[in-house]
């Protein structure tokens, strides 16, 4: 099984890196800057700054992404002009080589204004650009899913 993870240094991906480095699969990450990689010889890097060998990726079993830039500030108007069409971009590439199950990491920052647990009907409406440019992924996302197959979690 070939499974990519992106966003390994965030807080989520930490974890998930963790429990998929035990596990018997074929575990790539990507690496977009200087961050730490843990050494593990079950892991094969593909670092984000340099043209991506995209014949490696072919046919992977299961993206989750959990990578997002520039979190120190959500209300960046980075997150919609840039970030979000740098990950919709890099999406429609693992859609085009051959991703079959997209695991794509949402947040409370989607919804906007919410406490406590929030339910997965819950309306979007963001108030951050954050959340908005997140909601616009997920927005995409599914419209690109009548036109490829792939499943979307």
């Amino acid at each position: 099984m070939k499974v990519l993870l992106t966003g390994h240094s965030g807080f989520i991906g930490q974890s998930l890196l963790k429990i998929l480095i035990n596990k018997k699969i074929n575990l790539y990450i990507t690496k977009y800057n200087n961050l730490k990689i843990p050494y593990s010889k079950k892991i094969k890097i593909i670092d984000l700054k340099k043209k991506i060998n995209l014949a490696k990726l072919k046919n992977l079993d299961i993206v989750i992404h959990t990578a997002w830039g520039k979190l120190e500030n959500y209300n960046s108007r980075r997150h919609i002009d840039f970030i979000f069409p740098e990950n919709l971009k890099f999406i429609k590439k693992l859609i085009n080589i051959g991703a079959k199950n997209l695991v794509i990491l949402g947040t409370c920052f989607e919804i906007g204004d919410c406490n406590g647990e929030v339910d997965e009907t819950a309306i979007m409406s963001p108030n951050t650009y954050y959340g908005k440019a997140k909601k616009k992924l997920f927005l995409e996302l599914k419209k690109l899913k009548k036109k490829k197959k792939f499943k979307q979690n």
